[in-house]
């Protein structure tokens, strides 16, 4: 409520409906009212232009922007320059669209378009005229000028902050800061794998119920990606975040290596033994008692069992390129759940594109939600039983081989299954940093404090830190605190209320991201939680001041997506201002084809003719440009980009 007031105060006047135009016309008003009016209009000598231009019929204008344009014109005639009148009008047409009260600069697109319209509109209809047949409706068309004043270019796509260190968890703060600060890259850099490294490493050993009348339960397992050009560090940022796992994972490789050969002779004593035992059977079956055969019977049973737990298989905790299967076989060897590590993760993506992988999709869909099970059934492979299903994931990706995974996200192909959105802890940083040598070693004593935490973690009681289980195969699991529990009462319900509005209907894929967040919350409320236990904090549920640790980073995070989803929440916006660099520079010229540009020079955010047109609808609802069409030779219709006179005499100079 106090926001909201404040709101209101600040920007009340902004919010006020403002006239489009403040030219003052001297014209008496016309009596008709609106159905009236249009008759008039559509039963003059141009009536059928209008009449076309009112029911949405855009063929005759190269584009809708301009066909608004043309429309708002016939209204101005008629309504005797009258803004609130067009307004009204237009808003009743079939041209009207969201776009009409999209922001441009000070004013709307709609402001703009009725305000060019009647500042430059200077006869009007005159119903007395009309009726002795000398009006200009009925005589003459209306005059349409050619070019409007240039408008501002949209922003491009949105900047991002960046994560500051009292967001990082503190037993954390030291080690992550240390290694970016050397680096001189961003925080979230380092500190996003780390965290996504702990929940690797915490699985589903324990979960979270964040409602407070439900069982809804949530793993902390979590997934996430570094998106940054070729040269920004991203192997770097990922390798230091979750080297405390690599470590884990070499301690565990000495020990089982150091082992191997004692258990190697003990499964070879039990192999022998089952074997003398299944001699005395083979000997027994010739004439021997039943009570003997059972006795042989019971012994193989127990020598069996025996040979089973003497089968020491390796504990694991990262594994970079498995295949499905293979995974399958670690996750039943290792059921807390595994770190999957991609330093690309496009090869990862376009693995499950491949012949023969086509349900490695619906694996990792599941295997995301970190709760389950899965069950594989193949001909020839017989059947694989996987008990826990548990997989984070982190790695790094391009910005140009992310956006044609994002288009398919939009589009509602096959990449609109929830995949990419799965990725909650992804970070698109604007820039590194500027570049200073480091003075200092590093800090060891940092990176050892962490280690000490992944270390508890891995080894956690989660009964010692108060969790429930409500059988012997459920995951354990904690609770908030009445204060953690009131923080999270009230932003699950403002995101519940968002998903449920209009506000995301128009962007389909950004609002599944932002879905995903359900779970992302009290996952990294969890995790940090247990840090703090590891480092000597008091145990029991999820406090205040971790829940709203984890409610800033999913305002962090949002902020990200949105650079992440522009090309759904912007459309069009990033390729304007490429297109209109190169319009400046001089490489398109006034009367260039829109084959041309596409063809002939495939610059990046314009390589594809979606890209191009979407540029070229942008800068002509900013006045840069028309596209007109033109017939060639043999009647094919070639469109051609039309500079604005101002923009051309710039270039030329």
């Amino acid at each position: 409520d106090e926001m909201v007031a404040v709101h209101t105060k600040m920007f009340a006047e902004r919010n006020k409906p403002r006239p489009t135009s403040t030219v003052q016309r001297n014209v008496a008003s016309i009596d008709l009212d609106d159905s009236a009016l249009l008759e008039v209009a559509f039963s003059a000598k141009n009536g059928d232009k209008v009449r076309q231009l009112y029911y949405g019929d855009t063929s005759a204008h190269p584009s809708q922007s301009e066909a608004d344009q043309a429309l708002c014109f016939h209204l101005a005639f008629y309504t005797a320059g009258d803004a609130v009148r067009v307004d009204r009008m237009f808003r009743a047409s079939d041209l009207f669209r969201a776009k009409w009260d999209e922001q441009r600069g000070a004013q709307t697109y709609g402001q703009n378009t009725i305000g060019f319209a009647v500042e430059r509109t200077t006869e009007y209809y005159q119903p007395e005229k009309h009726r002795n047949g000398t009006s200009q409706a009925a005589n003459e068309e209306v005059k349409e000028p050619e070019w409007g004043p240039l408008g501002d270019l949209p922003s491009g796509t949105p900047t991002v902050p960046t994560l500051p260190a009292q967001m990082v968890p503190e037993p954390y703060r030291d080690w992550t800061s240390d290694i970016a600060d050397r680096a001189c890259m961003p925080l979230e850099s380092v500190v996003c794998p780390a965290v996504t490294a702990t929940g690797g490493v915490v699985g589903r050993s324990i979960g979270i119920k964040p409602g407070k009348y439900d069982d809804y339960l949530v793993v902390p397992n979590l997934w996430g990606c570094i998106i940054a050009r070729p040269g920004a560090m991203k192997t770097n940022a990922i390798n230091e975040g979750i080297k405390p796992v690599t470590r884990l994972e070499a301690i565990a490789h000495d020990r089982f290596q150091a082992d191997a050969d004692q258990n190697d002779a003990t499964k070879e004593r039990i192999t022998a033994e089952i074997n003398a035992i299944k001699g005395d059977m083979t000997k027994a079956a010739k004439g021997a008692g039943t009570s003997e055969m059972a006795n042989l019977e019971t012994a193989l049973v127990e020598k069996n069992t025996e040979f089973r737990e003497a089968t020491v298989s390796e504990a694991r905790y990262v594994t970079q390129d498995p295949t499905v299967e293979k995974l399958g076989e670690l996750l039943n060897q290792n059921p807390r759940g595994m770190l999957i590590v991609r330093d690309e993760l496009t090869g990862w993506l376009k693995s499950m594109d491949k012949q023969g992988h086509e349900t490695d999709r619906a694996f990792y869909l599941e295997a995301w939600n970190g709760t389950g099970g899965y069950t594989v059934d193949r001909i020839g492979r017989g059947t694989v039983r996987i008990q826990s299903l548990t997989i984070s994931l982190f790695g790094g990706i391009q910005p140009g081989k992310l956006q044609s995974y994002i288009q398919g996200a939009i589009d509602g192909n096959e990449g609109a299954d929830g995949l990419l959105q799965r990725l909650q802890l992804s970070v698109w940083p604007d820039a590194l940093g500027a570049w200073t040598n480091p003075q200092t070693w590093p800090d060891t004593d940092a990176k050892n404090r962490a280690f000490e935490i992944f270390k508890y973690l891995d080894q956690l009681d989660p009964t010692s830190i108060g969790a429930t289980q409500d059988d012997d195969d459920s995951i354990p699991y904690l609770r908030f605190s009445p204060e953690g529990q009131a923080v999270w009462d009230t932003w699950r319900d403002a995101l519940e209320h968002r998903l449920r509005s209009d506000e995301l209907k128009a962007y389909p894929a950004f609002e599944s991201h932002l879905a995903k967040y359900r779970s992302l919350m009290p996952s990294l409320a969890l995790l940090f939680h247990l840090i703090d236990i590891a480092d000597g904090a008091p145990a029991g549920p999820v406090p205040e001041e971790h829940t709203r640790m984890a409610a800033a980073w999913c305002e962090f995070l949002e902020a990200h997506a949105r650079k992440i989803y522009a090309m759904e929440l912007f459309p069009g916006h990033e390729a304007a201002i490429t297109l209109a660099a190169k319009i400046r520079q001089g490489d398109v010229s006034d009367g260039q084809t829109v084959r041309d540009i596409y063809n002939n020079h495939h610059w990046s955010g314009l390589r594809t003719i979606s890209e191009v047109n979407g540029a070229l609808d942008v800068l002509a609802d900013c006045g840069w440009i028309r596209v007109e069409p033109i017939t060639e030779t043999g009647g094919r219709s070639s469109p051609v980009v039309r500079v604005h006179p101002e923009i051309k005499a710039a270039t030329d100079e």
